[in-house]
């Protein structure tokens, strides 16, 4: 195994002699704490200017009712000749609205996050001067966090891992797709179909039935979660001679 370098050299001589401003190679971490500092710094800019951002954004209320409404109005004018047109209108609204709960749980999760982060650890000095005192108990000094207690963090951190797990769940949730299908249908020929309509008798002799297949059409399928697949026919409404056409397939499931 290849031997790691070292951050800070060994010291041996005249460490017994050593005193403040002295040359040592501990001398590192002052230039270390130095640019850790300016980075600090930096990333708190960056903190600030994102939520500087997120302030001139808007009212989120209304930006997501414009989008909401805009989106309605889109599905309306495109499904407006459709059969299921107000369940294919209800169905991808809910799902559409699905999705924008779990965007906006997972915002709320990372900013209550990042406020935690943000917010200054009220305890950390005490414990800092508990564990920092000129006879301290040997039990304080084994388990003392001098720099923090990363155990919290790191609690709070998967404990958002896991509440993001959930939400990836839920966006992926109920996304649907097109399947195409053919009907098969037997019905009364278009010349029987007229003399039914005026109540007249059929020609002895003919067959007044034909079989036909009628398509492609579309349907919508999704899935929420593991639980059953879920249909609605994306049919138009027919219209044959002013009349509805019967050859039309069924019903959403």
């Amino acid at each position: 195994m290849a031997r790691r370098n070292r951050k800070i050299e060994p010291s041996f001589r005249g460490r017994l002699r050593f005193l403040p401003g002295d040359d040592h190679p501990l001398d590192v971490m002052i230039t270390e704490a130095q640019q850790l500092w300016e980075q600090l710094m930096a990333a708190l800019a960056e903190v600030a200017s994102t939520l500087d951002q997120m302030n001139g954004v808007g009212d989120p209320v209304t930006r997501l009712s414009s989008e909401d409404q805009a989106i309605q109005q889109i599905i309306r004018r495109r499904y407006r000749e459709h059969k299921h047109r107000d369940h294919i209108l209800a169905t991808f609204m809910a799902l559409y609205r699905k999705c924008m709960l779990a965007r906006l749980q997972a915002a709320q999760e990372a900013l209550e996050l990042a406020r935690e982060l943000l917010t200054p650890d009220e305890t950390f000095l005490k414990d800092l001067q508990r564990a920092l005192q000129i006879d301290p108990p040997e039990t304080d000094i084994k388990q003392a966090d001098l720099v923090g207690n990363p155990q919290k963090v790191k609690g709070r951190l998967s404990d958002y891992e896991e509440r993001l797990q959930a939400i990836r769940r839920a966006l992926s949730s109920g996304n649907g797709w097109l399947e195409t299908f053919y009907v098969t249908k037997t019905r009364l020929k278009r010349e029987f179909r007229e003399l039914a309509r005026k109540k007249l008798p059929f020609p002895p002799g003919e067959d007044p039935l034909e079989t036909v297949s009628l398509g492609p059409y579309l349907k919508y399928r999704w899935r929420e979660g593991a639980g059953p697949i879920y249909t609605i026919s994306m049919g138009l409404i027919p219209f044959v001679d002013g009349e509805p056409d019967e050859a039309e397939p069924g019903e959403g499931i």
